[in-house]
């Protein structure tokens, strides 16, 4: 095991972490794996600025590995703002919010009091 083999390692189980949360929907279980992924970047920052020679070929594997492991959160980060989105459009929620003119009239943004109406 080389010496820089636990500052990999930690980063890549610390990503693996980040991917699990995501996978749970869960944001209080996605932010408690930012902790320990902030842990891990900092160490291997400290690592790159200790000079400390490092084994390539396992460098070249660790990298291999953490970029999977990015992908794998960029994937699930992409996917749930696609289903955000199916859910969720971004046009103005339209349920029970406040109404202009009376219960006929179309949904107003609160925000400008203006109507949502296309022909307003």
């Amino acid at each position: 095991m080389t010496p820089t083999a636990d500052e990999f390692t930690a980063a890549e189980t610390a990503l693996r972490g980040l991917v699990n949360a995501l996978l749970t929907g869960r944001a209080d279980k996605v932010l408690a794996a930012e902790g320990p992924l902030q842990a891990a970047m900092a160490d291997l920052n400290a690592l790159r600025a200790s000079g400390r020679a490092l084994d390539a070929a396992r460098v070249r594997q660790a990298a291999r590995d953490i970029r999977i492991a990015v992908f794998e959160c960029q994937a699930l980060g992409l996917s749930a703002e696609a289903l955000r989105r199916i859910l969720i459009p971004d046009a103005a929620y339209l349920g029970a919010g406040p109404r202009a003119g009376g219960s006929d009239a179309a949904p107003s943004d609160p925000r400008t009091r203006r109507t949502l109406d296309s022909r307003a």
